[in-house]
């Protein structure tokens, strides 16, 4: 088994074919997707790791899910990095927060 840890400090644990970019589970039930899934989100994989090894600002993109006649499933969590792009659109938000900030400060002096 490979384990993910989450910003949050969630372990989520995987098969050990899993990469960062493709997170297979076996569960008993769909629900046991769904709980896995919520704890998938931009901010938890903005710095994650999976077997030690650490990953900054990925992306999740979907799941695909599949039962087994036994009714395990097993679920397939894509992600991806994320891009120049939107490196670049976090950086200029948190540069205009900053200004706001600044702003806010200069007004009231």
């Amino acid at each position: 088994m490979k384990n993910l840890k989450l910003k949050d400090g969630t372990v989520i644990p995987f098969t050990d074919t899993s990469t960062i970019y493709n997170l297979v589970g076996v569960y008993s039930n769909y629900g046991g997707v769904d709980s896995v899934r919520v704890h998938l989100t931009p901010e938890n994989l903005g710095k994650c790791s999976l077997d030690d090894v650490e990953y900054e600002k990925i992306i999740p993109v979907g799941v695909s899910a599949s039962s087994d006649m036994s009714g395990n499933v097993t679920a397939v969590f894509t992600t991806r990095e994320q891009t120049d792009i939107e490196k670049i659109q976090d950086q200029m938000a948190t540069h205009e927060e900053e200004i706001t900030e600044i702003q806010d400060v200069l007004v009231e002096e």
